[in-house]
């Protein structure tokens, strides 16, 4: 016979007592086994022969790896397209289904192609997580020898990627088998450790890993097992290790660094840490290496040791090897893993018995590791690590977040490291990080300790005393000074390249640019500070606030104009430049002086007034220049300098939104001081009347003069907003009487106006109007100022009024429409956290509208879907803005125009005709609101009452409900509608029992009811996630209102159902939603819990055909009679991870190894 495979050709002698058959099988699946197109094999025999068996098969072993491995080299080829790769995985799949699968495996890791190797360890994985048990005992025996054969034979010389896979399965194996089986596992890994220190680390490593937290594959008796067997070689671990770092140490540590007494002070010199760091620099790679895998290792092991364990090792000779580590390598892997250690320790909030040495030494040592960091100049922030960097983050935060306490405590008596010192440490650590991501994160340290501030400056004010040991005293200089670098971080005029680097124009997901995200983070940290020192960041603000208001309104005089032009005379490049990062500052300065409003307002405007007066007079000046001078419309010589004049005029108008409250907090202090005071208190307030009204003034014709057809959009919506904000608070009784807001009123109509800014303006019109008196005792007189808003709402609606009778919905009759609903809505929206008498006043207009919407609902459900989902959302908001103000006569007239509308032959057969789009017709996003019109529930009054929740279960049920299969989004929806529906009309369906625990079903409503529950399992079982937990809460609604499950029909009929699809679920692994369905499993139980264990659960173990007759006595057994709820709960997890771990392991006992 002769054999020929690419360029490799062989004879093979003929044996006469083989029959031929049998050779042609093994080629049929050598050839089944590798690509067709890759091996050719060609057999000629004689008729009086039969080949040598035995030959062949070792042919095949020796070529059948060569086979694979241009698989996997096809396989992993750029030129593999998607078909071939999934034909090799096919291919590739038969390996593992082959009778010595095991023998082949273990074979091919010796391979000199790493893809063969790693291919065989991950089908090795494979087989022993799914069919370990299916293996004979001497098969699991021969397999683990074989992999711990293999680990000592090549750890040398195998890749470690391959090294760490070959351990990782012998770590499985344990993770099934030891100790029974696998006894001496954890001996085999310190024997490692003695052999190869890397390779035994690397192990250790794993098997802390692997075992340390043991994943979901595993019963939780088994779980429980193994960690009670780690943690009896917990101390073991963590000897070896320390004494592993402490052996590394000895050969370079000098003898400066030897164990101090805890008082030593020389250790705040450095001087010992600078010796210990110079003399790592001469450490070998090797040993290195060996120390950062020794400290990752004990990072993994201390985070699920036992705290007891942790505790009773020495902890100074624990922190002395940690903190040497981390001094010493501020560069590289080692400093890196030591700090991982230090996290751990902090996070487990270890306090030893001596916890006040214990902790002393932990902050003398974080105090030199900080001063080496931030003050050698040999090692300065900037060039230690990346990673270093952010794991000392990491543990700054932990220590600062659990001890600050007790730091306090110890370093204000008897330490020579003041807490002050400390902080200033962290300041400067802080301020020097780049890029900005690091300096941010770094915040959350400040974060924490501002909390502790904030806490003792709320204790005092509510006790009225002084603390001793209040923690801003001894951080106040740093949160000052950090203050004033994050405001010198955000200035061109500072750090012009890092600024000048970040993106302003590519807006991610939550709407912000590189740019515009550096500047919120860095001025919500300093609104933070602002919170406990706001004398003090106004302070720091306004310093270079006014530095750039004295450039920026000097810059009036250099606009020229003729013949209608206007320009800048500032054309130098260089002046240019300059100007150009002024006016960034300044839009900066402006928004974090906006920012800082709400700490000058309410309870705070009194004691605040004087240190804040300031700073509120410049942003009213600010605003008036650029509203006057108009910068954004003079040409200017560089194209940057127009955007920076935008953003600035924006943010002039921006940043007075939140101080439109300051003078409205100004006008109500003098009402509320006696009048025999009145003169004392302008003294003390220093705002006379008439400076209140010329501020008023100021804002209020700045707002307007940016409100034009020409204003960029920015510029225009920012002083809309403004208006508005000044008419909500405070009130002017001018605005309406003004000429100039009558002109603007005017001209609005006409168009050219950005959209959103009319509806601004109209909003401010009407906060105007409706508007009380400041004074004290005055008639509201609610009544002329009704009759004033309905003239005003006419007045832009008009046409839409007209619409009463048949309509021709034209393409100038729906905008039409839609300009009024939308203006009407936002006129029901502005009022929704006004009075109730503000709210009846906007309702009392709009009705001739809601009128007018009903009546034009149907024809444009039937034909136009956008103007009818503006009319829904109307109707929308109306219910939830003013429902009191609807009253239930209106409330009905809605409902039935919306039934009537959805109801209308055809309307819902054309939503879903074959040949349309739902979603691109509108047609989901009307039902969609319609539905939740059903569930509008404000202030207790639903909106569908007793009288049509009948109508409104038929639409949904038999209208709406068979869409849902096409149109899945409308589940929700639905599933809320029936909830809101049940939850305000039980008497529906059920009688009036007293208890409400077993009313009778009323004639007629058994159908409607079963068929509610029956959507209910129906979105159970659907894999959307949020409609799952949408339905858990709706049904535990309605039993903790009305005791659904304890109802008859519900406990006879759907209580074991609606048990098994959540048992089914909490099987299957819905991690992110098991603890509402062991909590809904626990209700559904308590209505009957003699059913639950005596029929529910045994039936439902015996049903389930992935378990053997052992399996289900041995849960029935452990899961009995738990009763109440914190047990019941937690065996319930626990059976369902043990279910699905047996149903895992019997996989594997089906079919051959």
């Amino acid at each position: 016979m002769h054999l020929t495979r690419g360029s490799v050709s062989i004879s093979v002698p003929w044996r006469r007592d083989r029959s031929s058959e049998v050779l042609v099988n093994v080629l049929r699946r050598y050839s089944h086994a590798v690509n067709a197109d890759v091996v050719m094999m060609a057999v000629s025999c004689q008729s009086s022969e039969s080949p040598d068996l035995a030959y062949v098969l070792n042919f095949m072993a020796t070529y059948e790896f060569h086979g694979l491995e241009l698989i996997l080299d096809e396989f992993y080829s750029a030129a593999a397209s998607n078909s071939r790769k999934k034909e090799i995985e096919v291919i590739l799949e038969q390996y593992s289904r082959q009778p010595d699968a095991v023998h082949f495996f273990l074979s091919g890791f010796s391979s000199s192609n790493q893809f063969v190797s790693m291919f065989c360890l991950t089908s090795l994985d494979k087989l022993i997580s799914q069919r370990w048990i299916g293996l004979l005992p001497e098969e699991r025996f021969k397999l683990r020898t074989s992999l711990l054969q293999m680990l000592e034979q090549h750890h040398a010389n195998c890749p470690v990627f391959l090294r760490n896979k070959l351990m990782k399965l012998i770590v499985d194996i344990a993770g099934i088998s030891w100790p029974l089986e696998y006894s001496d596992f954890i001996d085999h890994v310190f024997q490692m450790v003695q052999v190869s220190p890397e390779v035994g680390l690397s192990f250790l490593l794993i098997t802390s890993e692997e075992l340390g937290c043991p994943r979901g594959n595993l019963t939780m008796s088994r779980k429980n097992e193994i960690q009670k067997l780690l943690h009896i070689e917990c101390p073991r671990i963590i000897s070896t290790l320390l004494e592993l770092l402490s052996v590394i140490l000895s050969h370079y540590k000098t003898a400066a660094v030897h164990s101090r007494p805890v008082s030593e002070p020389a250790l705040y010199t450095g001087l010992n840490w600078k010796v210990a760091r110079n003399d790592w620099m001469k450490v070998d790679e090797r040993s290195r290496s060996l120390a950062a895998l020794a400290l990752s290792c004990l990072a993994h092991v201390l985070s699920w040791a036992p705290i007891s364990i942790v505790s009773s090792y020495e902890p100074r000779k624990l922190l002395d090897l940690v903190f040497h580590f981390a001094i010493a390598d501020t560069t590289g892997p080692v400093g890196e893993a030591a700090l991982g250690v230090l996290v751990e320790i902090v996070s487990k909030n270890l306090v030893p018995v001596q916890s006040e040495a214990f902790l002393e030494a932990v902050y003398r040592d974080t105090y030199c590791l900080l001063r080496l960091i931030v003050i050698d100049n040999r090692n300065t922030v900037g060039r230690v690590g990346p990673n270093y960097l952010d794991k000392m983050t990491e543990y700054l935060k932990s220590f600062l977040g659990t001890h600050i306490r007790r730091l306090q405590k110890f370093t204000s008596k008897h330490c020579n490291a003041p807490f002050a010192d400390f902080m200033e440490f962290v300041l400067i650590y802080t301020v020097k990080l780049s890029p900005p991501e690091k300096m941010f994160a770094a915040f959350e340290i400040w974060t924490s300790y501002l909390e502790f501030v904030y806490a003792d400056i709320e204790q005092e004010e509510r006790t009225g005393t002084q603390l001793e040991d209040h923690s801003f005293h001894s951080g106040a200089y740093c949160l000052k000074t950090l203050a004033d670098k994050i405001l010198e971080h955000v200035q061109f005029k500072h750090n012009f390249e890092t600024l000048d680097s970040l993106d302003n124009l590519t807006i991610d997901e939550n709407g912000y640019t590189e740019w515009t995200f550096f500047v919120k983070e860095c001025i919500e940290m300093l609104a933070k500070i602002s919170a406990v020192t706001p004398q003090y960041a106004v302070h720091a603000i306004t310093l270079p606030l006014e530095a750039a208001l004295k450039v920026y309104l000097q810059l009036e005089t250099t606009v020229a104009e003729e013949n209608g032009k206007r320009w800048l005379m500032v054309t130098a490049d260089h002046e240019c430049q300059k100007l150009h990062r002024l006016l960034r500052d300044l839009a900066t300065f402006l928004q974090a002086a906006g920012r800082f409003g709400e700490f000058f307002v309410g309870d705070y405007f009194r004691n605040r007034f004087s240190c804040s007066i300031g700073i509120f007079t410049m942003l009213c000046e600010t605003a008036a220049m650029g509203a006057r001078v108009k910068f954004y419309a003079t040409d200017v010589v560089l194209p940057d300098l127009k955007s920076d004049f935008e953003e600035a005029m924006a943010q002039s108008l921006a940043a007075l939104r939140p101080w439109c409250r300051y003078l409205a907090d100004s006008v109500l202090e003098h009402q509320t001081v006696p009048p025999d005071f009145i003169q004392d208190r302008l003294i003390q307030a220093k705002m006379p009347l008439e400076d209140y009204e010329k501020f008023v003034s100021m804002i209020f014709h700045a707002a307007v003069a940016c409100i034009t057809p020409d204003a960029p959009v920015k510029i225009s919506q920012s002083a809309g907003q403004l208006l508005c904000s000044l008419t909500k608070t405070v009130h002017p009784l001018q605005v309406m009487e003004s000429e100039v807001m009558k002109s603007l009123v005017e001209r609005l109509p006409a168009g050219g106006f950005d959209r959103a800014t009319e509806l601004l303006v109209y909003r401010s019109v009407a906060n105007s109007i409706l508007s009380t008196s400041n004074k004290k005792g005055m008639d509201p007189q609610w009544t002329l100022k009704r009759d004033q808003l309905q003239a005003f709402v006419r007045s832009l609606t008009g046409d839409y009024l007209s619409m009463t009778g048949v309509v021709d919905l034209g393409p100038e009759t729906l905008q039409s429409i839609g300009r009024a609903v939308e203006f009407i809505t936002d006129l029901v929206v502005n009022v929704e956290d006004d009075s109730t008498s503000v709210k009846g006043a906007v309702f009392f207009c709009i009705q001739p509208h809601l009128a007018v919407a009903l009546h034009l609902l149907g024809p444009c459900v039937a034909g136009s879907p956008l103007i009818a989902e503006a009319l829904l959302n109307l109707i929308l908001k109306l219910f939830e803005v003013m429902r009191m103000s609807l009253g239930v006569n209106n409330a009905a007239k809605i409902i039935e125009a919306i039934l009537s509308a959805f109801s209308a032959s055809g309307v819902m057969e054309n939503c879903f005709a074959p040949n349309t789009t739902p979603k691109s017709a509108g047609k989901v996003r009307l039902m969609e609101l319609m539905l939740a019109i059903f569930a509008t529930d404000s202030g207790g009054s639903p909106a569908i009452s007793a009288a049509f929740v009948a109508p409104t279960l038929d639409l949904c049920l038999d209208k709406i409900w068979p869409l849902v299969s096409m149109c899945p989004e409308l589940a929700g929806p639905l599933i809320e509608v029936f909830a809101r529906v049940m939850l305000n009309n039980w008497r529906f369906f059920f009688g009036t029992s007293l208890g409400g625990a077993s009313g009778d079903l009323l004639n007629g409503r058994e159908h409607v009811f079963r068929r509610i529950m029956e959507a209910f399992g129906w979105a159970l079982v659907q894999q959307d996630l949020q409609l799952f937990r949408q339905t858990l809460a709706a049904l535990g609604r309605l039993d903790d209102k009305w005791r659904l499950y304890s109802k008859k029909i519900f406990k006879e009929n759907m209580l074991r159902s609606f048990e098994k699809v959540l048992m089914d679920a909490l099987i299957e692994g819905h991690n992110l939603l098991q603890e509402e369905i062991v909590d809904a499993m626990h209700s559904m139980a308590q209505s009957d819990m003699a059913d639950f264990y005596q029929y529910f659960f045994p039936q439902y173990i015996r049903a389930d055909a992935g378990l053997n007759d052992e399996q289900r006595n041995k849960l029935l057994t452990e899961f009995m009679g738990m009763m109440d709820s914190s047990s019941y709960k937690d065996n319930l997890m626990v059976f369902a991870n043990d279910v699905r771990y047996y149903h895992e392991a019997n996989k594997c006992l089906t079919g051959s190894v």
